[in-house]
Order: structure tokens, then C-alpha cells, then sequence
């Protein structure tokens, strides 16, 4: 679950290359996870596990970046971090912190989706897969407008506004379950699921 935002956030924030950053994720599992058993000095009495991790791939990523550009490599875009900017992120996580936590949110709404996806077509759902991406998922993330009940009852054949209005709510409910459900498999306890939605609505509105 995690691999795919810590590559997100190479290319996105600190300008590596795709390959590159395929890289650096798979020496950080192999020298820090695997090599060191880092994930063992992850404390849940000093916070969240996710904090733990994405602090420790920060400071190997930094690292990296310094390694790189000792060795002259320029395998990164304009927009890369410049050297200058290293220690100060180091020291106070500023950015690049935030950053990660936007690509796990990010990552974590994306798992929610695909659950929520699967359930309706396994359910035979797809009324309100349909109503929830028209009036939810394009406005929040292609910034499509969101329609009228009204045309979405001529476009799949609701009986009435009322109708479409009162399966947007069931839908959401789904929706609010499959989050659930994903957060819990990054957690401890069910207090730990709501605290994680609520820091990843704060992360996502921010």
C-alpha cells in the first residue's frame, strides 16, 4: 500500500525520474525495511505508523539526493529540489512532510474508490455506483458541475428527484464504509479508523 505513494512523491515532489524512483523505493525496502528491520523501531505509544515510515523514507530519500548529485547524476526535472533546500526540510519536515501525507490521502481515497467500485458491481449496483460518480467523484475530481436530480433522472431512468436524492445517500454510506474498511487495514484499533479519516480529511482540504 504504501510503495506507490512513496514513488508518487519522488517524481511529483522531489523530481525523480520514473526508473529512478522505482530505485529508491526498492533499495529503501531492501536496506532500511528488509536489511535493517526499520519497521521494528516503530513505537504506536509515539504515534502513527505512517508517520514513522514516511519520516524514515524522507531522510533516505534525502540521502539519495545527496548521493546523486555527488556522483554528478541529473536524472531529475527543473523542478527538483535543490541542494540548498535539503537540510532545511530535514530539519523541519515543512514540505516535503506535507507532501507525503497529501500522496498517502490521495492513495488511500484511490483504494476506497476501487472498493466501493467492486462492491456495487458485485451487488449488482450500478445505480449507485453511476449516481455517486456524477454528483461526487467527476465534481471532486475532474471539477466536472455537478447535474441536476433532474437530469439524472432522465439520464438512468430514476422514478423521481427524490428517488436519485435518497440513492446519493446510500451511496455515500457506501462510500463511508469502503474508506473504513481501507483505513482499518493501515491501523490498530477502530479509535485509530476515525482519527485517520478525520487527519485525512484535514490532509485532502488543506
Amino acid at each position: 500500500m504504501y510503495c506507490p505513494v512513496l514513488r508518487g512523491h519522488l517524481i511529483r515532489q522531489m523530481g525523480f525520474a520514473p526508473d529512478d524512483a522505482d530505485d529508491c523505493v526498492q533499495s529503501f525496502v531492501a536496506q532500511k525495511v528488509l536489511g535493517k528491520n526499520a519497521l521494528s523501531r516503530a513505537d504506536a505509544a509515539r504515534g502513527r505508523f505512517r508517520v514513522f515510515l514516511l519520516r524514515a523514507f524522507r531522510n533516505f530519500a534525502i540521502g539519495e539526493i545527496r548521493r546523486r548529485r555527488a556522483r554528478g547524476r541529473a536524472a531529475m526535472h527543473e523542478g527538483a529540489l535543490r541542494l540548498d533546500e535539503v537540510p532545511e526540510i530535514a530539519a523541519v519536515g515543512g514540505r516535503l512532510g506535507h507532501a507525503l501525507d497529501v500522496e498517502w490521502a490521495r492513495r488511500i481515497m484511490a483504494l476506497a474508490i476501487e472498493r466501493m467500485g467492486r462492491e456495487c458491481a458485485e451487488k449488482g449496483r450500478s445505480d449507485l455506483w453511476e449516481i455517486f460518480s456524477c454528483r461526487v467523484l467527476e465534481p471532486a475530481l475532474a471539477h466536472a458541475p455537478i447535474p441536476p436530480y433532474e437530469s439524472l433522472v432522465r439520464r438512468f431512468g430514476f422514478q423521481s428527484p427524490s428517488q436519485a436524492s435518497n440513492l446519493l445517500i446510500t451511496a455515500k454510506r457506501m462510500f463511508r464504509r469502503a474508506l473504513a474498511a481501507t483505513v482499518r487495514d493501515t491501523v490498530g484499533d477502530e479509535v485509530q479508523v476515525e482519527e485517520e479519516i478525520r487527519e485525512l480529511k484535514a490532509i485532502l482540504a488543506g
